[in-house]
Order: structure tokens, then sequence, then C-alpha cells
């Protein structure tokens, strides 16, 4: 009895079967790469913003919603006013976060000229690079004109001082390894400061260090928003 021949199978079909399932699935985990290379990290995903009011009316800017806000303890703020807001974003995996500041010193006690306040900046304890000199660079933001600098600075993030390891199986103990209370991150930063009356507003942008070019995008947006309300 004789077969059909459209009802054979011969060897080079079979491998031509495997070819194209192998190359279905290749295609397959390449397209999943390609999707996964190409998704966007937290840092790049552009938030909602809202508008800000500082208290006094001295400013107002477009914000990154959802961020945190803090509108007191701000830097030297016990030795002169300040007014005006600190965002927090998300933690990173190390627990630091990308931080915008959005300030108004009055000019009363302390700072009495905006270049002290760049003075003790640069002078920081947790500045990173004191051998390197600043230039200060010339801007204008809503038509204000002032300078703007950049540094690299140190954070210590907390962690835990003991972590306990699993038990051994020969006699039950346990094995402890002692770790730093903190750990450092650099951080990149950046100001804007801009005379303005008796006074100076600092728009200030400070990031760890390797998403730093990442968040960069939302200070953008917000300093370009940037308006100033009234005549300080």
């Amino acid at each position: 009895m004789s077969v059909p021949e459209r009802f054979l199978k011969r060897p080079e079909d079979g491998m031509r079967g495997v070819r194209m399932g192998t190359l279905k699935s290749t295609f397959v985990g390449l397209s999943f790469i390609m999707l996964f290379a190409a998704a966007p990290s937290a840092a790049e995903v552009l938030p909602a913003y809202e508008n800000y009011v500082c208290e006094g009316g001295y400013f107002s800017a477009s914000v990154p919603k959802g961020w945190s806000r803090t509108e007191q303890g701000h830097p030297y703020g016990d030795m002169t006013k300040v007014y005006g807001v600190k965002l927090r974003g998300p933690d990173d995996r190390d627990g630091a976060a990308a931080t915008i500041s959005l300030l108004y010193y009055s000019g009363e006690k302390f700072f009495t000229d905006h270049r002290q306040y760049i003075t003790a900046r640069l002078n920081s304890m947790v500045r990173e690079d004191h051998n390197e000199k600043k230039e200060m660079v010339p801007v204008v933001v809503a038509g204000l004109k002032g300078v703007t600098f950049s540094m690299k600075t140190f954070e210590l993030v907390s962690r835990s001082s003991l972590r306990i390891m699993p038990p051994k199986p020969d006699d039950g103990s346990r094995i402890y390894e002692i770790v730093p209370p903190s750990k450092k991150v650099i951080m990149a930063e950046r100001f804007i400061v801009l005379p303005a009356g008796k006074g100076f507003s600092v728009l200030h942008y400070r990031a760890p260090e390797d998403t730093a070019e990442e968040y960069r995008k939302l200070f953008d947006t917000v300093t370009g928003s940037f308006q100033p309300q009234r005549e300080p």
C-alpha cells in the first residue's frame, strides 16, 4: 500500500521546523530585551506639575506634583529670614533622593549680600571637590540677572549597622557582619543665585551623581517656570 507523498515527512522538513522555532524564539527574546532596554527609568519619567506660590508672595513656579515639601528648616534659616520650599523626590536604591529648593533670602542679619551665601556654600564641609576652582557663570532667569555654579558634595545615608546571617548548619551558631552605619553617596549640585531687591533668590538642585543628568530635566522645567511675584 503506497502512502501519498503529501503525508511523507522528510528529514529536512523536521530541521526546517526546528530552525523556524529557533528563529521565532530568538525574535521573541530580542523583542523582549529591546522593550526592556527602552523602558525609561523613574528619573526619566517626567511627573505632572502644579503651581506653587511662595509664602509672602515673593515668587511662583511649577513644581513636581507628588514630591514631598518642606517650608522650614532651610539652610542658614536660623540666622536670617528665608522663604520658599524644598522638594524631595523618591529615594534611590541607596536611600538618597533628588531635591529641588526654591528659596528667597531676605538679606537681613547674616546674609546682606548674595556673594556671602555663595562663599558659604563653596566652603561647605561636605563638599567633595574643594581643590577645584568654581567659575561663576552669568545667567538670566525671569528677567533677573544672576550667576550659576555647580559642585559635588556627599551625603551619608543611614543604614543598619548590624546584619544577622543565617545559622551555620554545623553548630547552629549565627554569623554577625559589622558594617558602617552609613553609606557615602556622591551628590551633584547646581545653584542659581539671583539678586533681587535687598535679598536674593536661590534655585538649587541636588541629586545622586549617577542620576543627576536625568533629573536635571525637572530642574530645567521648574527654573523655566520661575516668576518673581512682587518687588522684594
